[in-house]
């Protein structure tokens, strides 16, 4: 099986990646996080379940995941950079006050790579709700890594950004339980078709390849969020109450 691991454990690593690759189909899934409660929880547990509601019609259907490993990217250090030199996808779900750290990760697992003789192609899928963001995490490698890891990063392990931009929240069920998730039921995920793959790769069959999804992302947040924040404001000034 083809090994996935999901940097951030939260919504979107987990109602949007995870449950993509999950649903896909023929993928070793694993989660990382910084939050120690929440690796504890994920692997008591064991599974987590999320509502998906078709934005149309209304219909919802509710997804069971599980089956997966779950790292502490300090408390599990060296397990989780042989996790990610392992991954044939990696994807990064995480908020941008974290981006820096996750490219030290990324910078460490090109040096296992390295070390260990690891010459597969790999992809890291990356997400978030910021302009720029193969340019900031290419940037940031410039920095950690030496010319000949460069090399090996630019040889090896593609830079894809994506726009992971299903509405995930935290349930609404007071009786659902704390890892339980809700959200649309968008079922592609727009990537940059900038990978290193042969010709002939099967990729999963939710990845909506194209080259524009970075004009993609800027559009997304400066005219669809700057909308949803616009109305949020009006919607609060005259009274509205807050629904999810």
């Amino acid at each position: 099986m083809k090994k996935v691991t999901i940097i951030g454990a939260g919504r979107t690593g987990r109602g949007t990646f995870g449950e993509l690759f999950f649903s896909e189909g023929g993928f070793d899934i694993a989660f990382a996080d910084i939050d120690a409660d929440l690796v504890h929880l994920l692997r008591e547990q064991g599974y987590f379940v999320t509502k998906q509601t078709n934005l149309d019609t209304g219909t919802f259907k509710q997804i069971r995941v599980d089956g997966f490993e779950v790292f502490d990217v300090q408390a599990d250090r060296e397990a989780y950079l042989r996790r990610l030199a392992d991954s044939e996808f990696v994807a990064i779900a995480v908020f941008p006050a974290s981006f820096d750290a996750v490219a030290q990760d990324l910078a460490d697992m090109i040096r296992l790579r390295i070390k260990e003789g690891m010459t597969h192609k790999a992809a890291v899928i990356i997400g978030g709700n910021f302009v720029g963001l193969r340019s900031y995490f290419e940037g940031a490698l410039e920095k950690l890594l030496d010319a000949d890891e460069l090399a090996v990063l630019n040889d090896q392990v593609a830079l894809i950004t994506s726009k992971a931009n299903r509405k995930v929240t935290f349930s609404s069920d007071p009786d659902a339980g704390p890892l339980a998730l809700e959200g649309d039921d968008k079922p592609i995920l727009p990537v940059e078709d900038r990978f290193f793959f042969e010709e002939g790769y099967e990729y999963p069959s939710f990845f909506q390849r194209s080259n524009d999804v970075e004009l993609s992302m800027a559009e997304k947040i400066w005219s669809e969020n700057l909308l949803h924040c616009s109305l949020g404001f009006m919607g609060a000034y005259k009274g509205c109450e807050y629904l999810n």
